[in-house]
């Protein structure tokens, strides 16, 4: 169902894409005004104007640009793909399973490390980052350090919480 929206997304940009890039091309290259004859007694003379664009001309072709450039930016940044949805902490129970792995977790640990997810083990598997700080009686950015080592091992993850992070074990 998801693969339908995005093709459909995706279609539809090109679409766009393309009548706008018609359009645009169309104004800027069209055919000059039409001819226009006058005649001085017995002689025609065809004069050609200037070309010259009326308003709702640049209007157009003004839209028809923006229109352009918008439509290659969103093809170009994938958001037609449709993102999954962020993670949502809140939403998701400890499990009993989870927590077995958890303390496993802990034997591999050094012992900075160890001190900082038995903390937050402790504190149900999620807590904020300036808790930890107060916690673990460790400064500010020796738990920053810890927690971006925790994180390449895929033992946590953080997710911006207002002026902190709320930690979350893996």
């Amino acid at each position: 169902m998801e693969i339908k929206k995005q093709n459909q997304r995706f279609v539809a940009a090109i679409i766009v894409l393309v009548i706008a890039s018609f359009v645009l091309t169309n104004k800027l290259l069209g055919s000059s005004p039409e001819l226009n004859l006058v005649m001085n007694g017995s002689t025609v003379v065809i004069e050609r104007p200037a070309k010259l664009f009326t308003y709702s001309d640049l209007l157009l072709s003004t839209f028809s640009s923006f229109v352009l450039g918008t439509t290659i930016m969103y093809l170009l940044a994938g958001r037609w793909r449709g993102y999954p949805e962020q993670l949502s902490f809140e939403s998701k129970p400890v499990e009993e399973d989870k927590n077995e792995k958890w303390r496993m977790v802990l034997d591999a640990l050094k012992e900075d490390e160890h001190k900082i997810y038995r903390e937050i083990l402790d504190a149900g598997g999620e807590m904020l980052q300036k808790d930890l700080v107060a916690l673990s009686g460790f400064n500010g950015p020796k738990v920053t350090r810890t927690l971006d080592n925790l994180e390449k091992r895929n033992f946590i993850e953080r997710k911006s919480y207002g002026m902190t992070n709320l930690v979350r074990l893996r």
